[in-house]
């Protein structure tokens, strides 16, 4: 764009002598990329859920079908809520499962990245703690102790501390299936980057070596990143979600070059966490630092 601006003089109190006008070209305004991904919401699905500030979500296949299960966690200051949303008669709310999360005695609750990998739920709190859990009949047991996703200044020193160093607000993993340098990604909020993680004898660790994806974002918006379930239309698609600072905008993620394509839904006041199950849909959670958290699900095709 182009501003034309007119000068003039004036010497030694003679008549000004209007000059030609000059063209001064503005800052240019980036184009927001819109991503190919066709979504329409699902009015079905409950507007809100009976759990606290929802701050992560991962699907799981759950029970004698493998039926997925929508697994929703709480933050800090309520000890690993847990809730469980069943994907198939999900508008009936008797069959929603509240129950917690076997944290133990160590550290921190408060949970901000949940994901999903080989049957198992990881989750990482925003101090740099990873847990794994796996299916013990119907119920979610720990497996191992709880253990740093990296050292200083990948976790906090001190570990009971929230909302401290790279501040993590969301944990997503790739399939198993899928071979690829980086399992996943852990979503920092400070830096606003996506930093690769690893997998090695069982554990998740960031990579030191690799470059955090940097992301185009506002400062402190990152709120999460998800991948689509294993098996599923968009489990090679990276996604990441913004909060109130970013527009609770949701987006897919180029991993090659951290380039965003914003998908054409409309999130909540503000978005904390998001998940894709196999049939492609996508599911956005808000905390609002109480119960009920909002919750939408959108049905969508082109991942």
């Amino acid at each position: 764009m182009l501003l034309f601006v007119g000068v003039g003089c004036c010497c030694d109190g003679a008549p000004s002598r209007r000059q030609p006008s000059v063209a001064v070209p503005l800052p240019a305004v980036a184009a927001e990329v819109i991503a190919k991904v066709r979504c329409q919401a699902d009015g079905a699905f409950p507007r809100e859920l009976p759990i606290a500030e929802a701050s992560g979500a991962a699907l799981l296949p759950a029970g004698a079908r493998d039926a997925e299960v929508l697994f929703v966690v709480s933050d800090s200051g309520n000890d690993g809520a847990l809730l469980r949303v069943p994907l198939s008669g999900v508008a009936d709310e008797r069959k929603l499962e509240a129950g917690k999360l076997p944290l133990g005695d160590l550290r921190s609750d408060d949970v901000e990245g949940v994901a999903a990998r080989g049957g198992a739920l990881y989750t990482l709190t925003s101090s740099g703690v990873v847990r794994r859990f796996a299916f013990h009949g119907e119920a979610l047991v720990a497996t191992g102790a709880p253990y740093v996703i990296g050292p200083p200044p990948h976790s906090c020193p001190r570990l009971n501390d929230a909302n401290c160093g790279k501040n993590w607000e969301g944990l997503c993993l790739r399939a198993e299936s899928i071979t690829a340098r980086c399992a996943g990604y852990a979503a920092s909020k400070t830096d606003g980057a996506l930093h690769c993680v690893v997998e090695e004898g069982g554990h998740l660790r960031i990579d030191p070596l690799k470059p955090a994806l940097a992301l185009a974002l506002p400062d402190k918006a990152l709120s999460d990143c998800a991948f689509g379930a294993a098996g599923g239309a968009a489990e090679r698609t990276l996604v990441v979600t913004t909060n109130v600072h970013g527009g609770s905008k949701s987006y897919v993620v180029d991993e090659a070059s951290g380039e965003l394509a914003r998908i054409d839904v409309p999130g909540h006041v503000t978005n904390e966490a998001i998940a894709i199950d196999r049939g492609g849909a996508l599911y956005q959670l808000m905390d609002d630092n109480h119960a009920p958290s909002a919750a939408s699900r959108h049905v969508c095709t082109g991942w």
